[in-house]
């Protein structure tokens, strides 16, 4: 008991108290910001190197829905007129805030309107998901797995996984959906 007791004062508390007051280093990659200032002679750089495809020309613009934040156009732009900030707050209902455009600054957020009320009815405060990994390279599922350690405990907002879809409200997929998992995925989504 008193080794128990001794570690908890050594450690003390190992939960965030609140995720959503966390300050993230600036090192984290998070929200695209492209400057107004203008390209020197219609630079076209940034636009090559995105291997995703996710930057178009006229006018300059990114579209989150495609982007996968490695900062290869941040890297060769010469003005740096592409930063990447720290601001993580980037789910939406409306697709078109998904398109970051020159001197966009301000944060993605929820449509409230757009959300349905019988979602809140149905769910309350509880959300019961199911994961599946449609050919991730498992980087998404270490990352929902600590969503649920008692760092960020997940679980405290009444988020959880279930074993089951048939007990699941909603379906988390990682990865592209491979070949071989289209069927396993469609079975799931029908279960739900």
């Amino acid at each position: 008991m008193f080794d128990g007791l001794k570690a908890f004062i050594h450690h003390g508390n190992r939960f965030i108290p609140d995720p959503t007051k966390v300050k993230l280093p600036d090192s984290f990659s998070g929200l695209p910001v492209i400057s107004a200032n203008p390209c020197k002679h219609d630079c076209q750089l940034c636009v090559q190197a995105c291997p995703t495809k996710a930057i178009s020309k006229s006018p300059l613009s990114i579209s989150l829905d495609s982007c996968i934040f490695c900062l290869e156009c941040q890297e060769v732009c010469p003005e740096h007129k592409i930063q990447f900030s720290n601001e993580y707050k980037m789910g939406t209902n409306v697709y078109e805030r998904l398109q970051i455009k020159e001197g966009h600054s301000h944060s993605i957020s929820i449509e409230p309107s757009i959300v349905r009320d019988e979602i809140i009815r149905l769910l309350g405060r509880s959300l019961k998901l199911r994961l599946v990994s449609a050919g991730s390279c498992n980087g998404c599922e270490l990352e929902l797995n600590a969503a649920g350690n008692v760092n960020f405990d997940m679980g405290r907002y009444g988020i959880e996984f279930v074993a089951s879809p048939r007990h699941a409200d909603g379906l988390v997929i990682t990865g592209p959906i491979t070949g071989n998992s289209l069927a396993s995925v469609r079975l799931t989504y029908e279960a739900i």
